[in-house]
């Protein structure tokens, strides 16, 4: 009686509290009403997690699922911290990217969990390879707008606005596929603009010299995980949860500070990750040089990815999709839902390619 007279003063919101603390462990917790329960049990669980108490959260988080009730958003995100935090890095990464699929960019934590699943995935698996030194950024699995609005201007008819959902995350190369990186899995360099210097793009190279690139690394890596992304995973890295014209928004006028194009490019290639790169941390994907996608062009992608989706596009069509945007062109054919395509054989300055890495 005692304990609950100096209490008059709290708020109810901690009294309620400290009841579940006292009951939650008693026979009398089992005749509370089910929702009462659920509510006073979200209730400790968000306590214990402003108060750091990882391993009692997760141990509230099991009297949560045997309720049987549903999982508020928060609670993944919760779950995914406590798991970090105690040392389980592949179930912290189920979790954040289970709850970055319900709860999107929005959500009350989604920017605290982007960072963190970041964290998360470079413990699990290193950000460069051992050998050509490409560096990644992990992309987490979610849903997003692909193409564009019907008012957007000088669209091509095949925009379609559609939803996307992609089903499991990816590495994406911060840059695309540099000289030097090439020249380190190839032996040669096959630019135009070889004296651009060997932090510049990849050019000249087909898809299919692309294909024996990656080829090539997955052999001394002794892995299959590198490919070319599909076009439905490039947009969405590009849009790094936006939905304008480019990355950074609708304004066209702050175009010069992410991309070479037409207006700035002087008739060539740059060095990469001389602009400001996306929100995701990804530089040039407007711009500098068209990028081959592992998909042949289709008039309308497939906009719902599976896992063997994402790894094995649709294998039929006489083109290969080009994304991105390059060197030579106006600020409308390096917008984030522009489309090109290519035969698969053709060499040219304008086109190179980045790299994808499985998990």
């Amino acid at each position: 009686m005692r304990r609950f007279l100096c209490l008059k003063k709290q708020s109810i919101f901690r009294l309620i509290v400290i009841i579940t603390y006292l009951t939650a462990a008693s026979p009398v917790w089992a005749e509370f009403p089910l929702g009462f329960r659920y509510d006073l049990l979200n209730a400790k669980l968000t306590k214990q997690y402003k108060a750091g108490a990882f391993r009692r959260l997760l141990n509230t988080i099991e009297e949560i699922k045997e309720l049987g009730g549903p999982r508020k958003d928060a609670m993944l995100y919760y779950e995914g911290v406590a798991l970090w935090q105690t040392g389980k890095p592949n179930k912290a990464k189920t979790c954040l990217e289970a709850y970055l699929r319900k709860a999107g960019h929005k959500g009350d934590y989604s920017q605290e969990a982007d960072k963190l699943l970041i964290t998360v995935c470079e413990k699990i698996e290193k950000r460069k390879t051992d050998i050509a030194g490409i560096e990644f950024v992990y992309i987490h699995p979610g849903t997003y707008m692909m193409g564009s609005p019907a008012h957007e201007s000088e669209r091509g008819a095949d925009e379609k606005q559609q939803q996307a959902t992609l089903t499991q995350g990816f590495y994406l190369q911060t840059t695309e596929v540099t000289q030097e990186q090439w020249k380190a899995i190839m032996g040669n360099k096959p630019s135009q603009f070889k004296d651009c210097g060997d932090t510049c793009p990849v050019e000249n190279v087909s898809w299919y010299d692309a294909q024996k690139f990656i080829e090539k690394l997955n052999q001394l890596e002794k892995t299959n995980k590198y490919r070319l992304p599909s076009e439905v995973e490039w947009e969405y890295a590009c849009r790094a949860g936006g939905s304008g014209k480019f990355a950074h928004g609708d304004d066209e006028s702050k175009l010069q500070e992410y991309a070479w194009y037409k207006d700035n490019s002087e008739k060539r290639t740059h060095r990469v990750a001389q602009k400001k790169p996306n929100a995701w941390g990804l530089y040039d994907m407007h711009g500098n040089v068209w990028e081959w996608c592992q998909d042949w062009y289709q008039k309308t992608p497939s906009s719902t990815l599976t896992k063997k989706d994402q790894t094995d596009p649709p294998d039929s069509g006489a083109y290969r999709v080009n994304r991105g945007g390059g060197w030579g062109l106006a600020a409308n054919s390096v917008r984030c839902a522009d489309r090109s395509n290519f035969l698969p054989g053709i060499r040219y300055s304008g086109i190179g390619f980045r790299l994808l890495k499985m998990p």
